[in-house]
């Protein structure tokens, strides 16, 4: 549901109900395209003629008087891309259009409007005041934060790109990939993206095994406190502050929640109890990983991964089918 605060912005209004119309038009072309798809067989160029006219009407339903030219442009000329006329909803010249045709103009729509859609919620969420909806749980506070982070955040096969290979069971032994898991990861993207240069910086000053002390130079503690300065520069962070602030959970003071972020993640303490001198902290538990008893414990990163991957510490044996 809306909040009174949304509600009071016709922006944001405006742009939520831009946001569910081509969310509409993006999942009705989505299911087009998986029905279509998995139909096995060949239709007849009369049984796909009438398929594609009956799918125009469907689409005239969704659009209703609502006509704008960033909706009526791409489906017209993905239409025309299979040789279909969209205003009089008949084919154009004598080639009929195959059900390859029909996928392909599928697809290209659902994408076309996934990105529409993205770009709508993207101006919903740049408003960084948490309103009351984004207040009424954790759920919507993070919902934001992913809307806020979609520029930033490196894009599956674009940036990077995985090799998954063959699956296993979860105690099923042996190598189920021959080959990396990482088929590519642009560095051109990494340093185009100061968050992550910054976090990459990080990943080279710890110490590998639990019990080993942690000494921290004086230039890894410059690096720490850039790679904080740089991620509360982002409207990701800054949201995160607001909310947490909106909540009486942090102060609003900007220096007294860097300091918190900086204490919570980079103040180290034992790992290992017997240890002489503290060997670990939040943030190298959970993003670069450690040691124990020939074990790797944290290492919740995929960063990192790729990293281990480059080095020739890390080994891909496949990945563990889903629970069903």
């Amino acid at each position: 549901p809306l909040s009174t605060a949304r509600l009071t912005d016709p922006s944001n209004l405006m742009s939520w109900t831009e946001a569910r119309f081509y969310g509409q038009l993006r999942a009705f072309f989505a299911y087009k395209w998986r029905a279509v798809k998995s139909k096995e067989g060949t239709p007849t160029a009369e049984q796909l003629a009438s398929y594609i006219k009956t799918i125009k009407t469907q689409i005239d339903g969704i659009l209703g008087k609502n006509r704008p030219a960033k909706a009526i442009d791409p489906i017209a000329k993905a239409y025309a891309g299979m040789g279909w006329d969209w205003g009089h909803n008949k084919q154009k010249g004598e080639k009929a259009a195959s059900k390859e045709d029909l996928i392909k103009m599928l697809e290209t729509l659902g994408k076309a409007f996934y990105d529409i859609e993205r770009e709508c919620r993207q101006k919903i969420a740049e408003a960084l005041e948490p309103t009351e909806h984004d207040l009424e749980n954790l759920d919507n506070g993070v919902d934001k934060l992913w809307e806020l982070d979609a520029k930033n955040r490196m894009k599956p096969g674009v940036d990077y790109e995985l090799d998954l290979q063959k699956g296993k069971r979860s105690r099923e032994e042996g190598d189920k990939a021959s080959r990396p898991l990482f088929k590519f990861v642009k560095k051109e993207s990494l340093d185009a993206r100061p968050t992550y240069k910054a976090f990459l910086a990080l990943l080279d000053n710890y110490e590998r095994a639990v019990g080993v002390a942690e000494v921290e130079t004086a230039q890894e503690k410059k690096e720490i406190r850039t790679f904080l300065a740089t991620c509360l520069q982002t409207n990701v962070m800054k949201y995160a502050h607001k909310w947490l602030a909106a909540k009486g959970k942090v102060s609003k003071d900007p220096k007294e929640f860097f300091l918190l972020l900086q204490k919570l993640w980079f103040e180290m303490y034992k790992r290992d109890y017997n240890a002489k001198r503290p060997d670990s902290s939040g943030f190298e538990h959970v993003f670069v990983g450690e040691e124990r008893n020939g074990k790797i414990v944290g290492c919740h990163n995929w960063l990192q991964l790729w990293r281990e991957e480059q080095l020739g510490n890390m080994n891909y044996l496949g990945y563990i089918y889903p629970y069903r």
